[in-house]
């Protein structure tokens, strides 16, 4: 038994599951969907992001990921590759970002609304001397605005200073 329940003061709207839930209500997730349905929905992800929900399963509080992983059994490995891309976009955010002296974007913050209260990731551009990017640092924050994964893409360049790969650590 999957539960969401709406841990915020305002109703949520989980749009491609069609639901609504008032403040403080619950459903049984396995009841009312497919898993299907749960899996592939873009929505879920960035209001649980938010903190507006939560997730017990047997009784036990869950993340998502973990409710993922009892739908379908998903290895973390294999949960970092899934279609990131769809995840960004189906993302309702607000963002700012910090340019150096030189106007080169070195920071982006990104929040889960306008308010600017909860930060979901930010990313850090670290530039060379010429102003090319070497490094990227990723954090991801959890509900609670601490720092829940981080990601460092290191670039590396040939001789012209042309991209040839990205090695990617999390950590």
């Amino acid at each position: 038994m999957i539960i969401l329940t709406n841990t915020s003061s305002d109703t949520i709207t989980i749009n491609d599951l069609a639901l609504e839930l008032q403040p403080g209500d619950s459903i049984n997730m396995l009841s009312n969907y497919t898993k299907d349905d749960i899996l592939n929905s873009n929505d879920i992800e960035s209001i649980y992001n938010s903190g507006s929900i939560s997730f017990s399963l047997h009784n036990s509080s869950v993340t998502l990921y973990q409710v993922i992983k009892s739908l379908i059994g998903l290895t973390e490995q294999e949960h970092e590759g899934l279609d990131t891309l769809t995840h960004s976009l189906s993302e309702k955010s607000f963002f700012t970002t910090e340019k150096n002296s030189d106007e080169d974007v070195v920071k982006i913050v990104y929040y889960n609304d306008s308010s600017l209260a909860l930060k979901l990731r930010d990313e850090e551009i670290i530039r060379n001397i010429d102003g090319d990017v070497e490094r990227i640092v990723v954090k991801q924050y959890d509900y609670s605005g601490n720092v829940y994964k981080t990601e460092t893409q290191n670039l590396n360049r040939n001789i012209d200073g042309v991209v040839e790969s990205i090695e990617s650590i999390t950590t």
